[in-house]
Protein backbone atom coordinates (compact mmCIF):
# COMPACT_ATOMS: atom_id res chain seq x y z
CA UNK A 1 0.00 0.00 0.00
CA UNK A 2 1.34 3.37 -1.04
CA UNK A 3 1.54 5.97 2.00
CA UNK A 4 0.68 9.09 1.29
CA UNK A 5 3.68 10.32 1.73
CA UNK A 6 5.05 8.25 -1.18
CA UNK A 7 1.55 10.02 -3.12
CA UNK A 8 2.97 13.38 -2.45
CA UNK A 9 6.32 13.02 -3.61
CA UNK A 10 5.52 11.16 -6.50
CA UNK A 11 2.84 13.74 -7.47
CA UNK A 12 5.38 16.19 -6.39
CA UNK A 13 8.82 15.10 -8.74
CA UNK A 14 6.38 14.14 -11.66
CA UNK A 15 5.62 18.46 -11.60
CA UNK A 16 9.61 19.31 -11.45
CA UNK A 17 12.21 17.01 -10.87
CA UNK A 18 14.70 18.87 -11.61
CA UNK A 19 18.21 18.41 -9.66
CA UNK A 20 15.92 16.38 -6.92
CA UNK A 21 18.08 14.46 -4.65
CA UNK A 22 17.11 11.82 -1.64
CA UNK A 23 19.45 13.08 1.53
CA UNK A 24 20.85 10.14 3.36
CA UNK A 25 18.51 10.03 6.65
CA UNK A 26 15.38 9.65 3.71
CA UNK A 27 14.48 13.56 3.63
CA UNK A 28 13.25 14.00 0.23
CA UNK A 29 14.56 17.25 -1.53
CA UNK A 30 12.78 18.21 -4.92
CA UNK A 31 13.34 20.04 -7.44
CA UNK A 32 16.40 22.52 -7.20
CA UNK A 33 15.91 26.08 -7.32
CA UNK A 34 17.02 27.60 -10.33
CA UNK A 35 19.59 30.41 -10.83
CA UNK A 36 18.56 33.99 -10.39
CA UNK A 37 20.39 36.86 -11.28
CA UNK A 38 20.66 37.90 -7.58
CA UNK A 39 21.75 34.89 -6.79
CA UNK A 40 19.11 34.19 -3.77
CA UNK A 41 17.90 31.02 -2.64
CA UNK A 42 20.29 29.05 -4.81
CA UNK A 43 20.93 26.26 -2.65
CA UNK A 44 17.03 25.75 -1.33
CA UNK A 45 14.85 23.75 -3.07
CA UNK A 46 10.82 24.31 -3.98
CA UNK A 47 10.17 21.12 -1.79
CA UNK A 48 11.66 19.66 1.25
CA UNK A 49 9.89 16.10 2.72
CA UNK A 50 11.64 15.58 5.70
CA UNK A 51 12.34 11.66 6.99
CA UNK A 52 9.48 10.36 9.58
CA UNK A 53 10.16 9.50 12.95
CA UNK A 54 10.25 6.62 14.98
CA UNK A 55 8.35 6.07 18.03
CA UNK A 56 11.59 7.67 20.83
CA UNK A 57 11.35 10.48 18.49
CA UNK A 58 7.63 10.74 18.24
CA UNK A 59 7.61 10.72 22.06
CA UNK A 60 9.86 13.35 22.23
CA UNK A 61 7.89 15.62 19.90
CA UNK A 62 5.04 15.14 22.39
CA UNK A 63 7.36 15.90 25.44
CA UNK A 64 8.40 19.13 23.32
CA UNK A 65 5.06 20.63 22.91
CA UNK A 66 3.58 18.84 25.93
CA UNK A 67 0.71 17.18 24.36
CA UNK A 68 -0.67 14.01 22.92
CA UNK A 69 -0.75 13.66 18.99
CA UNK A 70 -3.70 12.44 17.75
CA UNK A 71 -3.88 9.01 15.68
CA UNK A 72 -3.40 11.65 12.31
CA UNK A 73 -0.37 13.16 13.67
CA UNK A 74 0.96 10.18 14.77
CA UNK A 75 0.57 8.86 11.50
CA UNK A 76 1.62 11.57 9.81
CA UNK A 77 5.29 12.04 12.01
CA UNK A 78 5.51 8.42 11.41
CA UNK A 79 5.68 9.22 7.85
CA UNK A 80 7.95 12.62 7.99
CA UNK A 81 8.77 14.81 10.28
CA UNK A 82 7.35 18.29 8.70
CA UNK A 83 7.41 19.42 5.61
CA UNK A 84 7.65 22.34 3.22
CA UNK A 85 6.45 22.81 0.20
CA UNK A 86 6.41 25.03 -2.78
CA UNK A 87 9.33 27.25 -1.56
CA UNK A 88 7.62 27.27 2.02
CA UNK A 89 3.68 28.16 0.90
CA UNK A 90 2.74 25.31 3.36
CA UNK A 91 4.82 24.36 5.81
CA UNK A 92 4.67 21.88 8.78
CA UNK A 93 6.53 21.79 11.84
CA UNK A 94 8.39 19.17 13.51
CA UNK A 95 11.27 18.04 15.67
CA UNK A 96 14.33 20.14 15.52
CA UNK A 97 17.27 18.63 17.37
CA UNK A 98 19.53 20.94 15.92
CA UNK A 99 19.60 24.34 15.64
CA UNK A 100 22.59 25.40 14.13
CA UNK A 101 23.27 27.18 10.74
CA UNK A 102 25.28 24.26 9.36
CA UNK A 103 25.91 23.89 5.72
CA UNK A 104 23.15 21.86 4.23
CA UNK A 105 21.53 21.30 7.43
CA UNK A 106 17.82 19.91 6.26
CA UNK A 107 14.99 20.09 9.46
CA UNK A 108 11.40 21.64 10.13
CA UNK A 109 10.17 24.43 11.43
CA UNK A 110 10.23 23.74 15.37
CA UNK A 111 6.40 22.59 16.30
CA UNK A 112 7.18 24.25 19.37
CA UNK A 113 6.02 27.46 17.63
CA UNK A 114 2.13 27.90 18.07
CA UNK A 115 2.30 25.49 20.86
CA UNK A 116 4.62 26.44 23.48
CA UNK A 117 5.85 29.92 21.87
CA UNK A 118 4.07 32.40 20.11
CA UNK A 119 0.19 31.04 21.59
CA UNK A 120 -2.62 32.14 19.63
CA UNK A 121 -4.30 35.06 21.56
CA UNK A 122 -6.33 33.97 24.40
CA UNK A 123 -5.02 30.53 24.93
CA UNK A 124 -2.65 29.77 27.36
CA UNK A 125 -0.22 26.73 28.04
CA UNK A 126 -3.02 24.86 30.42
CA UNK A 127 -6.06 26.00 28.46
CA UNK A 128 -5.03 24.19 24.96
CA UNK A 129 -7.69 22.54 22.47
CA UNK A 130 -5.63 21.82 19.49
CA UNK A 131 -1.96 21.43 18.18
CA UNK A 132 -1.22 23.81 15.74
CA UNK A 133 0.68 21.88 13.12
CA UNK A 134 1.19 24.27 10.26
CA UNK A 135 1.02 27.42 8.34
CA UNK A 136 0.34 28.95 4.78
CA UNK A 137 3.22 32.23 4.41
CA UNK A 138 1.45 34.18 1.83
CA UNK A 139 -0.20 38.10 3.22
CA UNK A 140 -0.48 37.95 7.06
CA UNK A 141 0.32 34.23 7.04
CA UNK A 142 -2.40 31.68 8.26
CA UNK A 143 -2.31 28.81 10.62
CA UNK A 144 -3.64 25.31 10.52
CA UNK A 145 -4.62 23.14 13.62
CA UNK A 146 -6.15 19.86 14.70
CA UNK A 147 -8.48 20.25 17.47
CA UNK A 148 -8.34 17.75 20.44
CA UNK A 149 -11.91 16.54 20.81
CA UNK A 150 -11.45 13.32 18.92
CA UNK A 151 -12.61 14.73 15.72
CA UNK A 152 -9.79 14.72 12.43
CA UNK A 153 -10.83 17.93 11.05
CA UNK A 154 -8.27 20.34 10.26
CA UNK A 155 -8.85 24.18 10.28
CA UNK A 156 -6.92 26.78 9.37
CA UNK A 157 -6.93 30.15 11.39
CA UNK A 158 -5.45 33.96 11.56
CA UNK A 159 -2.27 33.56 12.47
CA UNK A 160 -1.86 33.98 16.60
CA UNK A 161 -5.81 34.01 16.46
CA UNK A 162 -8.34 31.23 17.38
CA UNK A 163 -11.25 33.08 15.40
CA UNK A 164 -12.16 33.04 13.21
CA UNK A 165 -11.97 29.69 10.93
CA UNK A 166 -11.08 30.70 7.17
CA UNK A 167 -11.24 26.99 5.88
CA UNK A 168 -11.51 23.24 6.77
CA UNK A 169 -10.74 19.88 5.81
CA UNK A 170 -11.64 16.69 6.22
CA UNK A 171 -8.76 15.07 7.66
CA UNK A 172 -4.94 15.68 7.14
CA UNK A 173 -4.42 13.27 4.69
CA UNK A 174 -6.75 14.87 2.57
CA UNK A 175 -5.74 18.55 2.68
CA UNK A 176 -2.12 17.70 1.86
CA UNK A 177 -3.47 15.92 -1.62
CA UNK A 178 -5.79 18.05 -2.41
CA UNK A 179 -3.51 21.08 -1.51
CA UNK A 180 -0.31 19.28 -3.32
CA UNK A 181 -2.81 19.38 -6.48
CA UNK A 182 -4.36 22.93 -5.91
CA UNK A 183 -0.41 24.33 -5.69
CA UNK A 184 0.05 22.40 -8.41
CA UNK A 185 -2.44 23.55 -10.93
CA UNK A 186 -1.10 27.40 -9.89
CA UNK A 187 3.04 26.65 -10.10
CA UNK A 188 1.87 25.25 -14.03
CA UNK A 189 -0.37 28.67 -14.49
CA UNK A 190 2.66 30.58 -13.10
CA UNK A 191 5.02 28.66 -15.49
CA UNK A 192 6.93 27.51 -12.37
CA UNK A 193 7.17 31.73 -11.24
CA UNK A 194 7.57 30.44 -7.19
CA UNK A 195 10.37 31.36 -4.63
CA UNK A 196 10.05 32.29 -0.78
CA UNK A 197 9.40 35.80 -2.38
CA UNK A 198 6.48 35.54 -4.45
CA UNK A 199 4.71 32.54 -3.13
CA UNK A 200 0.87 30.45 -3.07
CA UNK A 201 -1.94 31.73 -1.68
CA UNK A 202 -4.23 29.55 0.77
CA UNK A 203 -7.45 28.03 -1.03
CA UNK A 204 -9.66 30.73 0.75
CA UNK A 205 -7.75 33.85 -1.80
Amino acid sequence: MTSFRETIIAKLRALDDSGSSVLQDGTALIRKNPPRPDGRFSEGYLHEIYSGLNEVQVGQLEAMIGLKLPPDLRNFYAQANGLSLFAGSLSIGGLRRDYSRKPGLRLPISLEYGNVLDLPAGQTKHSRDQIRIGFFSAGDGAEFAIKLDGQRKIYAFPRYELQPVLFEWRDLESMLLSEVDRMAALFRQRKGAVDPLNVLPPPWE
